[in-house]
């Protein structure tokens, strides 16, 4: 980009985020969760009081209607919102990406709507029936497996893309990716 370029976008969108700041704050909230989560299944297990004002249902991480679900899906809308106005911002550019980054944030949308309603459970009954009434093991929660050839094909349509990236987001892209999965 420009010097010129960046300063005028500077005076356009003068919100200045520091990446370190973000990811400690983000790290807080989930780690607040987690030790909320952790505490209500130690009142549950060990001393036996399983509602607690519905903080323990609320609070769990693995529970679909709660607290960190609702972490997951603000965390996917903002990634989804960020996206776009990348994607306008690569449209004013002209840049030959546009697609990719409006089929980001379009995806990040459909994860995060999809982390709300729990979607993704709708897989389980289908995928267990075609595996049969055998012991699942690891595959106990089903829908991963359809997940896990999506994302294989997600990969490969954008490998492309994440390649012509700058080399710093590139790999961050990578080791963000890696880490969802």
């Amino acid at each position: 980009m420009p010097k010129g370029e960046a300063t005028r976008r500077a005076a356009i969108y003068p919100l200045r985020l520091r990446p370190s700041t973000v990811a400690r704050i983000l790290g807080g909230v989930a780690g607040v969760l987690i030790i909320a989560s952790i505490a209500g299944q130690v009142a549950k297990y060990v001393f036996g009081h399983d509602y607690v004002y519905g903080l323990v249902r609320l609070t769990y991480v693995d529970e679909e209607r709660s607290l960190p679900t609702a972490f997951s899906v603000l965390l996917l809308f903002t990634a989804a919102v960020l996206l776009a106005v990348i994607a306008t911002l690569k449209k004013q550019d002209r840049d030959p990406d546009l697609a990719n980054w409006r089929i980001l944030a379009f995806g990040f949308l459909w994860l995060a709507f999809d982390e709300g309603a729990a979607i993704h459970e709708l897989l389980v009954r289908p995928t267990r029936s075609l595996l049969g009434d055998g012991p699942l093991g690891v595959w106990y929660f089903t829908w991963v497996i359809p997940g896990m050839a999506v994302a294989a094909a997600v990969a490969l349509y954008f490998v492309r893309f994440v390649w012509r990236l700058p080399a710093r987001t590139r790999w961050a892209f990578v080791v963000a990716g890696s880490l969802f999965v």
